[in-house]
């Protein structure tokens, strides 16, 4: 967990929680985006990036995307950072209302996103290891919240429901098996969970399968291996999933990919 890590410059990086994705790249083409994620993108050097949407193309330095909304990324081969976050965690939620109430995409303001670079400037060019990662997720979402994601005590049976599904199959297994675990109707258990985590039961799950399947092809095994050892029906599947959610293929990301990382679950808990 805290190897060190250091970028080369002609890869890309994954960090993976189950609420997040942080991807840091110098290599990324441009691309067109549709993801349900909502998206923070920041340029890491003094090169802005370009975002074209509908009939406008915008320079900018940091700029946050709503989920579900096409737009195209040129980042003419600069070092950028995307922080993919899910749309139903509360963390999405409140960046969400505080800035895209009446947008579809908000530009920030370079001085007030200046700490930000200068953050993720000395983290590709230093070594790190994956706690660094966690503490910049933390401190990217927290400029943007207002709140730090301090963890919480979370009520024991959503605690052993949560213990379940990281264990060995636990992305596998329908949320019956988990409410009769903890002696709840599905309906009762699913309204608890979002309640206590921010984000429902459902999406939670779809996360872990993707953080699991990801974390496989990763290492090394082919997508189908990895998607039916994660609880998609078959390699298709999952890559629908995986670009619905992240807005292009796994492999059109992975293939980039020098090394995937997992971050603590504690970002996303309330």
């Amino acid at each position: 967990m805290n190897s060190l890590i250091k970028h080369n410059r002609k890869a890309s990086y994954i960090y993976l929680c189950k609420g997040c994705i942080l991807l840091t790249s110098g290599t990324l083409e441009s691309a067109y985006y549709c993801h349900s994620a909502l998206k923070i993108v920041f340029a890491m050097e003094q090169k802005p990036f370009m975002i074209k949407h509908r009939h406008e193309e915008t320079l900018a330095e940091a700029s946050i995307i709503k989920p579900n909304y096409p737009h195209h990324i040129n980042c003419y081969g600069a070092w950028h950072a995307l922080l993919l976050i899910n749309p139903e965690s509360e963390p999405a939620k409140m960046i969400d209302q505080c800035y895209l109430h009446n947008t579809d995409i908000y530009h920030t303001a370079t001085t007030s996103t200046q700490c930000l670079k200068q953050s993720l400037a000395m983290f590709i060019n230093t070594k790190h290891s994956a706690s660094d990662a966690e503490q910049l997720i933390t401190t990217l979402i927290a400029h943007f919240t207002g709140e730090t994601s301090a963890a919480k005590a979370i009520e024991p049976r959503i605690q052993t429901v949560i213990d379940s599904i990281n264990g060995p199959d636990g992305s596998l297994r329908p949320i019956k098996c988990f409410a009769e675990q903890v002696n709840l109707s599905p309906s009762r258990l699913s309204h608890l969970f979002s309640r206590e985590m921010g984000l429902p039961l459902k999406q939670y799950l779809l996360w872990q399968k993707l953080y699991h399947a990801g974390f496989r092809i990763a290492k090394g095994e082919l997508i189908l291996e990895a998607a039916a050892a994660a609880g998609f029906s078959d390699a298709a599947h999952f890559t629908r999933e995986f670009a619905k959610v992240f807005g292009l293929p796994p492999s059109k990301i992975l293939k980039a990919t020098e090394s995937m990382h997992l971050i603590s679950d504690s970002i996303f808990t309330r």
